[in-house]
């Protein structure tokens, strides 16, 4: 890698990221305001992402808070999609939250757990 690689949103809150996802929401560019997923410091060791989705029963979901959980990227695709077009709930986001960083996975039966 080069040494001299910026980090444009270094150091930047989930408030941040949420309000520059929603300056492209509608914009043309293919990009979704509501869901989306962060890479991080954790994702370099485990491979890991944070999924972002905005919580369930509020009428703005621009302002709405934010659900966050951690989840391999594979599934991150499969389960941002799945809130995304409106057949997934919060159950897995809430449980993951309250289990202090709990990985949402979904496997294929050859490679379950």
């Amino acid at each position: 890698m080069p040494q001299n690689l910026s980090y444009p949103f270094l150091n930047w809150g989930l408030n941040d990221l949420v309000k520059l996802a929603w300056q492209f929401e509608g914009a043309g560019y293919g990009i979704v305001g509501t869901e989306f997923v962060i890479m991080d410091d954790q994702t370099l060791k485990d491979k890991t992402v944070i999924l972002v989705t905005p919580s369930e029963g509020y009428e703005d979901v621009e302002t709405a808070p934010r659900l966050t959980a951690r989840s391999d990227f594979r599934s991150s695709l499969i389960t941002l999609n799945v809130k995304s077009i409106g057949v997934g709930g919060d159950e897995q986001w809430e449980e993951a939250a309250e289990q202090g960083g709990r990985v949402i996975r979904l496997y294929d039966e050859e490679n379950s757990e």
